[in-house]
């Protein structure tokens, strides 16, 4: 059924055999109400005896149109100047009671605002609104109503957002959590809105007459709650006011006075797929999955049978959001992907800006799967084209900025993700950029977009040992979340906890163990009592926690307290792995590694082995599909497989599983020498081991020497992170110079080891005392030899 909603925004075309031949648009005006109506300019004005307006182009401050005629009924037409304006002389009758004023636009133009300018007698006295005609080519006619719509809309939801505030401050009551709630209103008004204006736009079905007619008028003159009650004192109104009715209700931040219309709407009309589409849409922004997945798989086949592409474009596509969110993901991608076909469609046959971010919204969703998916390739494809689709967009208009940085933060994700860190900085720090302006200009909405690049550029500088810079960022970050959490826990705690995880990542890496415990139980105790109330969502970050918190406790030899934590993050990651490995087996490969480590040092072997055998086996399964994600986690299990084969002394396997994760690691280091080297040098360092145990001690010194010089390198480049490292290597080639019976050299490298982790032991005295030891055990048996 035709909706209504678009009532009035094209011109009435003339019967056929009419005298004119081009379109036109009429309204009437009453004669003993022009005295007190307002004008465009206020040059304009009305007066007993004349008529005064201007024609302008696209909007209402657009270019002037001139030449077009303007006239009535028993009054000679005027023609609009170059300036666009135009006045009608009245006849001097005071019986008259309204004049028919017709425009007429050139050939293929129509006028958007004919149902605004359409004045009643017993309202218009106090309006005093001003007269302007609003022409667009009829090619371009969608998208100028729908701005024309949006702006309106916009107009009411910021008037409205603005005296609730005040309400709130001249009460006392503007606490911050009240603010966000006012922001969250105003966020899912604007986004009923633009929906909304999207579908309107493209209807250009007359209003009809009587109170729907008057209502839409009084909405594009700003006043939605005159809008509202007209329709409300008019009996039978609901089936073609509803669309209006819903949204007036939604743009005054009433969602139960929406949801009650959209209820009366389709009880009215049940055969129509926009009233479906808006029911299903409003409850999805009112987040009530079960309805608004009622009203989609209404909507869809309705739309279907009435081959309207539109509404089952967007039904598709939120549906396969829902989809989506309920794990159903094969559903979800091919409603994505039929959406997108018909986006597509669309901006090829009609405007293509009006359906472009349609198109680039539905490559995102695509993406976001593929990325979930760890499918990197296909994420990247999407991701680029829905690049490409918004900067073009965000060239002649600044509101797609934030889409801009949406795209940009998800193509670095995917190019850190692959490897291209490179890349990756390049986009987060151009994304940064634009975060940064769009917070200055409304901080209430874009705060949680900062704290979130910022956040992702921290992560990248840490991966990429550049701590100091990391450690900025990741405290920027925190101090925005904590702050939103404050105001709302429910929303930003899931957040908060990201980043306090992340400070305690780089605090472990930097030694400093009391801040990054800290971190970590603050990041655990939130995750779990999210999880207590959605395990789906949250029971992934406890098993990360669990996990984060055990590798700290073995560093610090508390490993009763490590095993605990590790196995039931294991309990955790199997039972996701078995509902979604494509998403899970990542993670419970990393987590059966971490175990197997532990019991490694706590001398359970068997039990390890087995673990890295599980280990190695993922990773092989997941390199055959995505060698670049995962080449860099199949050389860390092949290198601690092979540690265990050589404390095993099964050096012949050790030295194959070593010599493989070698060959990965200097073709990584190639690509990322900041992020690949220092396994570069520890798996030289591991096989220079084997082959001292194999009294191969020239191979053994070629593997120990290479792996010093990368440490010494990285040392003397960042001492917080590598200094360890160092003294490690020179532990490992004292020892081996001991047993070839190079005494000097041992006890030269005996002794700069022990200095360095006597002077580590000051600091963090449990990870470097004991070690400190074995490096003086090692230089008193030397000079004692």
């Amino acid at each position: 059924m035709p909706s209504p909603i678009a009532a009035g925004l094209a011109g009435a075309t003339m019967p056929a055999g009419g005298p004119c031949r081009r379109p036109v648009a009429t309204w009437w005006v009453s004669r003993c109400l022009v005295a007190a109506m307002g004008l465009f300019a206020a040059a304009q004005t009305w007066s007993a005896t004349t008529l005064s307006g201007r024609v302008v182009q696209n909007h209402e401050a657009g270019p002037p149109v001139p030449a077009v005629e303007v006239s009535a009924r028993g009054i000679d037409p005027a023609i609009s100047g170059d300036d666009g304006r135009f006045v009608l002389t009245l006849p001097d009758d005071p019986a008259a009671q309204g004049i028919r004023v017709r425009v007429t636009p050139p050939q293929g133009w129509v006028v958007l605002n004919d149902v605004q300018l359409d004045r009643a007698a017993s309202t218009d006295v106090a309006e005093q609104l001003p007269l302007v005609v609003i022409l667009s080519p009829d090619a371009e006619r969608e998208r100028w109503t729908g701005e024309l719509l949006d702006r309106k809309g916009k107009q009411v939801v910021e008037q409205v957002y603005r005296g609730r505030l005040a309400g709130l401050e001249q009460r006392g009551a503007a606490t911050a959590a009240e603010r966000e709630r006012l922001v969250r209103e105003r966020s899912e008004a604007l986004a009923q809105l633009d929906e909304w204006a999207w579908h309107a736009a493209a209807r250009p079905d007359e209003p009809g007459a009587g109170a729907h007619r008057e209502a839409w008028r009084l909405f594009l003159d700003g006043r939605a709650e005159a809008a509202l009650q007209r329709l409300s004192a008019e009996p039978g109104q609901a089936a073609p006011g509803w669309p209006l009715r819903g949204l007036l209700h939604s743009l005054m931040f009433d969602p139960a006075g929406a949801a009650r219309a959209y209820e009366q709407a389709v009880g009215e009309a049940p055969a129509s797929p926009a009233a479906w589409y808006a029911y299903a849409f409003f409850h999805k922004g009112q987040e009530d999955a079960a309805q608004a997945r009622r009203g989609l798989e209404q909507a869809l086949p309705l739309a279907r049978q009435a081959a309207d592409e539109r509404t089952v474009a967007r039904t598709l596509d939120n549906l396969a959001d829902l989809r989506r969110g309920e794990k159903r993901r094969s559903e979800a991608r091919g409603q994505y992907e039929e959406a997108l076909a018909l986006y597509r469609t669309l901006a090829q046959r009609r405007q293509a800006d009006l359906y472009l971010p349609y198109v680039a919204h539905a490559l995102t969703s695509l993406g976001v799967m593929s990325d979930d998916e760890n499918r990197y390739d296909e994420a990247r494809r999407r991701f680029e084209e829905s690049l490409a689709i918004y900067r073009d967009l965000a060239s002649r208009d600044a509101a797609y900025r934030r889409h801009v940085a949406v795209a940009l933060g998800n193509l670095a994700s995917v190019s850190r993700e692959q490897n291209r860190h490179d890349e990756a900085r390049r986009l987060y720090e151009e994304a940064l950029v634009i975060r940064r302006v769009l917070a200055r200009e409304d901080p209430a909405v874009h705060q949680p977009e900062l704290a979130s690049t910022l956040n992702s550029l921290a992560g990248l500088s840490r991966v990429e040992n550049r701590h100091q810079e990391a450690r900025r960022l990741y405290e920027e970050a925190l101090e925005i979340r904590r702050t939103l959490a404050l105001a709302n826990p429910g929303a930003y705690s899931g957040t908060l906890a990201i980043t306090l995880n992340n400070l305690g990542l780089l605090s472990k890496e930097e030694r400093r163990h009391d801040e990054a415990r800290k971190y970590y139980e603050e990041a655990l105790a939130i995750r779990r009592r999210l999880a207590a109330t959605n395990p789906e969502a949250h029971l992934t970050g406890v098993a990360t926690m669990l996990s984060n918190l055990s590798s700290l406790n073995r560093d610090e030899d508390r490993d009763a307290e490590a095993r605990a934590q590790l196995e039931e993050a294991l309990d955790i990651r199997r039972a996701l792995a078995a509902k979604e490995p494509d998403i899970h087996l990542p993670d419970l490969a990393s987590t059966l590694g971490r175990l197997g480590l532990l019991n490694r040092d706590d001398g359970r072997n068997d039990e390890a082995r087995k673990q890295y055998e599980e280990v190695v086996a993922i990773y092989r399964g997941l390199v055959a599909t995505q060698p670049e994600v995962y080449l860099p986690d199949l050389a860390l299990a092949l290198s601690t497989f092979g540690v265990l084969n050589t404390d095993e002394k099964r050096y012949p396997e050790a030295r194959l599983q070593l010599e493989e994760a070698l060959d990965i690691r200097r073709r990584l280091a190639r690509q990322s020498a900041a992020v690949h080297l220092p396994d570069v040098a520890t798996t030289l360092t591991n096989l220079g081991v084997v082959s001292r145990a194999e009294l191969r001690y020239k191979v053994a010194r070629g593997y120990l020497e290479e792996a010093l010089e990368i440490r010494r390198g990285l040392a003397s480049a960042n001492p917080d992170v590598y200094l360890e490292d160092y003294a490690a290597s020179l532990n490992h080639l004292g020892v081996l110079n001991a047993f070839d019976s190079r005494i000097d050299e041992a006890r030269r490298h005996f002794e700069e080891s022990l200095a360095i982790y006597r002077a580590l032991a000051e600091t963090a005295p449990a990870m470097f005392q004991r070690r400190a030891a074995l490096v003086a055990d090692n230089l008193q048996v030397l000079l004692g030899r």
